[in-house]
C-alpha cells in the first residue's frame, strides 16, 4: 500500500469515527454511512439529503493563508443549512480549522434551486502547508422554522486549486503617449448602454409580472393563502400602487393598501398586509424572497412584460 493510501484510509477511518461520535443508532446505519463515504472520498461534489454542495477550489497562497469556494443547493425545497467545524487537511494530513469569509455563522436560509456560494479561510499557516487535500466538515440542516432535520459529517477530496483568475490583479490598461500629452477636453463622457444595467431598476413601472405567496407552515382552509399558492398577475402602477388580477393579466383591481416601491438596491412589493423585500440587482428568475429570512410566507416574481390592455 502506498503512502497515498496509507494517508486515503486513515482519512477514511477518521470519518468513521466522526460518524459514531453523531450518534450511529445500528450497524447497518455505520454499514449504509461508510458505503456512502466511500464513493465521496475522492469527489469535491456530494449529494445528500437533497442538497448538493461543491468545494469548488482551495489556494494556500504566499502570505501562509488559505481559501476555499464553496457552493450549496438545495435540490428539491427550501431549507436552512450550514456548515459546522469545517477544518482543512493539508497534504500531510495536518488539520487547521476554516472559518466563514463574512464571518457569517450559523445556518441560513437557501431557496430551492439557487445555488449559494462561500468562502472559507484560515491564517498562519505552517510553512509545510502547500496545498490543501481535503476538506472535512459537517452539514446541519433546518427547516425554515429553525427545527434541525438532519446532520451529517462530509470529506470533500480532490479539491481543485484555486484558479489564477481568482488571485490575479486586474490588468493595467495599456496607456497612449500621444493621449498623455494632448489637450484635456470637456467633452461629458458618453453613459453606458441600457444593456449594461441590471435588469428591474428602472423598468419596472408600469410592468406587470406573475407572483406567488406560500406559507411556509401549511394553513389548510385559508382561502387568501390559497389563491395566492395559485399566483395572481400583479400590475405595478406610476403612483406606487400594485393592481392585481387573479386569473389574466389585464384588468387589475387596484388597492390603495397593495404598493411597490424601488430604493436603491431594493424592489419591495406589499400584498395583502406583508411586504416582500427583493434585490433588485438579481439575475435571479424568479425573483425570490421571505417576509424576513425564514419569515412565515415566501414571494416569488417572474417579470412577464409591460402592462397589457
Amino acid at each position: 500500500m502506498t503512502d497515498t493510501q496509507h494517508m486515503r484510509y486513515a482519512g477514511f477511518l477518521g470519518a468513521i469515527a466522526l460518524f459514531s461520535l453523531w450518534g450511529c443508532e445500528s450497524v447497518a446505519e455505520l454499514q449504509q454511512i461508510s458505503q456512502n463515504l466511500g464513493r465521496n472520498l475522492q469527489r469535491n461534489v456530494v449529494q445528500t439529503d437533497g442538497l448538493r454542495m461543491e468545494m469548488k477550489w482551495c489556494g494556500v497562497a504566499a502570505d501562509r493563508t488559505v481559501e476555499c469556494e464553496f457552493q450549496i443547493t438545495s435540490l428539491y425545497k427550501d431549507v436552512k443549512a450550514g456548515l459546522v467545524y469545517p477544518k482543512m487537511q493539508d497534504q500531510q494530513g495536518n488539520e487547521i480549522r476554516l472559518k466563514r469569509k463574512d464571518g457569517i455563522v450559523g445556518a441560513q436560509t437557501i431557496v430551492a434551486g439557487q445555488p449559494y456560494t462561500r468562502r472559507f479561510i484560515a491564517s498562519n499557516l505552517p510553512t509545510y502547508s502547500t496545498h490543501v487535500r481535503s476538506v472535512v466538515t459537517g452539514i446541519v440542516i433546518k427547516d425554515l422554522r429553525g427545527i434541525k432535520i438532519g446532520e451529517r459529517p462530509i470529506v470533500f477530496g480532490n479539491i481543485p486549486e484555486k484558479p489564477v483568475a481568482a488571485i490575479a490583479p486586474p490588468p493595467v490598461p495599456e496607456t497612449d503617449d500621444t493621449a498623455i500629452v494632448s489637450t484635456p477636453t470637456t467633452q461629458t463622457p458618453t453613459p453606458a448602454p441600457p444593456e449594461a444595467t441590471p435588469v428591474a431598476v428602472n423598468t419596472v413601472v408600469n410592468s406587470y409580472w406573475h407572483g406567488i405567496i406560500v406559507p411556509v407552515v401549511e394553513m389548510p382552509g385559508n382561502q387568501l393563502t390559497q389563491l395566492w399558492a395559485r399566483g395572481a398577475y400583479i400590475h405595478l402602477r406610476e403612483d406606487g400602487i400594485a393592481g392585481y388580477n387573479w386569473s389574466t393579466p389585464n384588468v387589475y383591481v387596484y388597492d390603495n393598501a397593495n404598493t411597490w416601491k424601488v430604493d436603491g438596491d431594493t424592489f419591495t412589493v406589499s400584498m395583502s398586509g406583508a411586504s416582500y423585500t427583493f434585490d433588485a440587482q438579481s439575475q435571479q428568475t424568479p425573483l425570490t424572497t421571505f417576509i424576513n429570512e425564514g419569515g412565515l410566507f415566501k414571494m416569488t416574481m417572474a417579470r412577464k412584460g409591460p402592462k397589457e390592455n
